[in-house]
């Protein structure tokens, strides 16, 4: 006897097996477990970055001292340790050296005068003729 020809022109879809639904629904569960448990975490974070700042900005206060306004004595000693710097910082050597160094020697150096307060600097020579003294 011949047998039945069965033919399936249309294939059945694939079925999800039931081992494979289950794993599925467990790993989407512990997945959502793990994003709320994340969210947590940043939330705790945050909360606790706020009462670190707040306990820094509290230490940083206590710390800060409020310096007392200068005395009329501290204040007359920076001012006269000021003027010496000033007088210090004035470039002699150069201007020595500009006026020694002169290639004619026709100009005799008379004097220097400073006021380091203007920062200006007066310099007093002769020469023997016009034209070295403008050189």
């Amino acid at each position: 006897m011949i047998r039945a020809l069965d033919i399936d022109f249309c294939r059945r879809r694939a079925r999800i097996g039931t081992g494979g639904a289950i794993l599925l629904g467990v790993a989407a569960l512990l997945w959502g477990a793990c994003a709320v448990r994340l969210w947590y975490a940043y939330a705790e974070n945050d909360r606790v970055k706020e009462r670190v700042a707040v306990v820094q900005h509290h230490v940083f206060a206590q710390q800060h001292v409020a310096k007392p306004p200068p005395s009329a004595a501290t204040r007359l000693a920076e001012k006269q340790s000021q003027a010496v710097l000033r007088e210090l910082t004035v470039p002699w050597q150069t201007l020595f050296s500009i006026v020694e160094d002169y290639p004619g020697h026709d100009v005799a150096l008379i004097g220097i005068d400073q006021n380091p307060a203007q920062g200006q600097i007066r310099i007093t020579a002769e020469a023997k003729d016009p034209d070295a003294m403008i050189a």
